[in-house]
């Protein structure tokens, strides 16, 4: 009898207990909301949301930009639209990503949203925000409280979450780091809603969630907050992969038969970069890009200009040497009306308060201590050209060369065909090019030699080297039996032209700078001497003598800025030429209207197909010198970025004027003598 009340006893209390812990996790009645009409004004009005729940993140009187970003925003989140954004730093990307989150998923547009930052650190950062109006908003509370309320009651414990109950029934609460669930509520816009946060660089193909139920949910919008670094703007192969993650990864999330909304506000940060390449719309025209900017124009008159000079001389002043640092805002509050005249900035109310009188001094101010970088920083432009700087080519111009030809077909004005290697450490890059007369070309095939098994890679990703191939070899044995397998492939076949007619390459220059040795052996003993050729290209100064203007010595044969010549101590002939001349040659050639006698063109593909020639060639930017009397543009490579490909086309160029294609249009070719004993190419 003891055994058996002490056992009821033990059960009520058990009971007892329970009901006691399921009373505490469970939140009881929802308050209503408080107001109902407030809450109905922000449904379909983005900007009635920000302005009415989130007063504290957006205190200043709005842009005419802000306006543009919000009215694109609409369509996103409303139509799911994918649009692109550039807008200047500081101007309140972040915010209205996190605001888009907010309004989408707490209104009912969207079941399942994702924001992508650049790095997992941002994209952490944005759901900390997030999750901090939250927590916090009083304004989100009062109106949204089937959400805010739930949330509330876990007081901060993200352990509470998992055993969280309304009435009795669990509200399947997530509050994680990376990931949030809101809570399912019987008659709730936001039940069961899904944010999640990621990095360009995590697997995003695979985010979905598993409902209670079964149901697999997938993300039906995505925000891609700034989505590059400093580092990954200056490299094409970074900017390529975060490139396919927002056209191909991102847009795929929702599945067969359903859009993903995308919006990528972004600031530039450098040529051709991941911001640059998608406001482009010739390019990506679905994006629908616009670039907003901090100044919409500046001051241009006499008087402005000079009363700006005056300033930017106190201000430096004062910086260099630690004098009186409001010297410069006097002088400009003294003259303001005339510095401010045409003086147009996007956002008025965009300046420091302590320290400026106005947006306009804000943006010179920027200005002066930016240099070129305020370009793409605040008014996301490419940088500047320096002083002297030649237009480089763009995107446009190089994806317009491209011609209905199929790869590894002469077109039939190409009287001639030649290839250029360009010999690297761990692999070969190759080209073939048709030429006809006037120095008009047609790239009719390229790549690297292994195959890579891709169509967009650099050196430092290649997967597929001759040295990995040739494990325990020497390097120049590696490189040797790499050239020949090359050569094989590039030379050892005929190309057919467009009209039937077989072709073969008849020069072939394998660039000797940092192999000499090896490709002088090679070109020496190969079965395809007759046609392979050292070279060597040297970027000559305006300070330099030029080749044609070098005294003539016996033995050696001089064109257009190119020599072919014996070199000491070595019985195999070389060709020596001067990349900078012949570069700004080439890229007039790119410039040419595609039809036209001396337009060099690429054979069939689409974007993707041709992104690397493009990148490779747009890795140089030429700046005009002038020295000794004479102007001459010379061509620098950009930091960490491959220029292979457009050092083939330029050694292709030049192996067509050794055999005899001429520069300019009605030049006469020189006529090839003919040799008895071995065959070879006469040079």
């Amino acid at each position: 009898m003891v055994s058996r009340a002490y056992d009821d006893h033990k059960r009520r209390m058990a009971e007892r207990s329970r009901a006691k812990s399921r009373d505490a996790r469970d939140i009881g009645d929802i308050p209503p909301i408080e107001d109902p009409e407030r809450r109905r004004l922000a449904e379909l009005h983005f900007r009635i949301f920000c302005e009415t729940y989130l007063p504290k993140t957006f205190c200043l009187p709005w842009s005419a930009n802000h306006l543009k970003v919000i009215d694109k925003i609409t369509l996103v989140v409303l139509d799911s639209a994918s649009l692109a954004v550039a807008m200047p730093r500081g101007t309140g990307k972040t915010a209205l990503c996190m605001a888009a989150v907010l309004w989408a998923v707490l209104l009912g547009h969207h079941r399942s949203v994702v924001f992508v930052a650049a790095t997992k650190k941002l994209a952490l950062d944005m759901m900390a925000n997030v999750k901090r109006e939250l927590e916090t908003n009083d304004r989100l509370l009062a109106d949204f409280p089937e959400v805010c309320y739930a949330i509330r009651r876990l007081d901060g414990e993200t352990r509470r979450a998992k055993g969280q109950l309304h009435h009795g029934r669990r509200t399947y609460i997530e509050w994680g780091d990376e990931k949030i669930v809101l809570p399912e509520i019987p008659g709730s816009d936001a039940s069961g809603a899904i944010i999640q946060a990621a990095s360009l660089g995590s697997a995003i193909r695979g985010l979905n969630h598993k409902t209670p139920a079964g149901e697999q949910v997938r993300p039906t919008l995505g925000l891609g907050d700034d989505p590059q670094t400093k580092s990954s703007a200056q490299s094409p192969v970074q900017t390529q992969k975060r490139l396919e993650v927002l056209t191909a990864d991102i847009a795929g999330l929702a599945g067969p038969g359903q859009r993903v909304g995308l919006l990528v506000p972004c600031t530039v940060v450098a040529e051709n970069d991941l911001a640059d390449t998608i406001l482009d719309q010739e390019r990506y025209p679905a994006f629908r890009g616009e670039r907003t900017r901090m100044v919409e124009r500046w001051p241009d008159d006499d008087e402005a200009v000079k009363h700006w000079d005056r300033y930017a001389e106190l201000r430096i002043a004062s910086q260099r040497s630690g004098a009186d640092p409001t010297a410069a805002t006097e002088y400009y509050r003294g003259n303001r009306a005339p510095m401010d005249r045409g003086f147009e900035v996007s956002w008025t109310e965009r300046f420091d308060r302590e320290t400026e009188l106005s947006a306009q001094q804000h943006a010179m101010n920027l200005k002066l201590d930016l240099g070129p970088m305020f370009e793409p920083e605040y008014q996301n432009e490419s940088p500047q050209s320096a002083d002297g700087e030649v237009e480089a080519l763009t995107p446009a111009e190089l994806m317009g060369r491209v011609v209905k030809i199929e790869r590894g077909l002469v077109p039939s004005r190409c009287e001639r065909l030649t290839a250029f290697i360009d010999v690297q450490k761990k692999l070969l890059w190759w080209m073939v090019c048709g030429w006809a007369p006037g120095m008009g070309g047609h790239v009719v095939a390229y790549g690297a030699w292994p195959d890579q098994g891709r169509r967009y890679f650099t050196k430092r990703d290649a997967k597929r080297t001759f040295a990995a191939r040739l494990k325990g070899e020497k390097p120049e044995a590696q490189l040797y039996h790499a050239l020949g397998e090359c050569v094989e492939h590039v030379v050892g076949r005929s190309y057919r032209r467009d009209d039937e007619a077989e072709m073969r390459v008849e020069r072939c220059f394998i660039d000797s700078g940092a192999f000499t040795d090896t490709v002088f052996r090679f070109c020496r003993e190969s079965a395809a001497g007759s046609v392979v050729m050292p070279s060597k290209g040297d970027g000559l100064g305006p300070r330099d003598i030029a080749l044609p203007d070098r005294k003539k010595r016996e033995g050696v044969r001089v064109g257009h800025h190119w020599q072919i010549q014996r070199p000491v101590r070595r019985s195999t002939i070389h060709c020596f030429y001067d990349t900078n001349r012949w570069k700004t040659l080439v890229a007039g050639r790119l410039r040419a209207a595609v039809g036209g006698d001396q337009a060099v063109t690429w054979h069939a593909g689409n974007q993707r197909d041709h992104q690397m020639l493009v990148d490779h060639i747009r890795a140089e930017w030429p700046e005009r010198v002038e020295a000794r009397g004479q102007v001459l543009e010379m061509w620098s490579q950009k930091p960490h970025q491959d220029n292979d490909l457009f050092d083939c086309l330029i050694g292709n160029a030049v192996a067509a004027s050794t055999l005899g294609v001429p520069v300019e249009l009605g030049e006469a070719p020189r006529p090839q003598r003919k040799r008895r004993g071995r065959t070879r190419v006469t040079v």
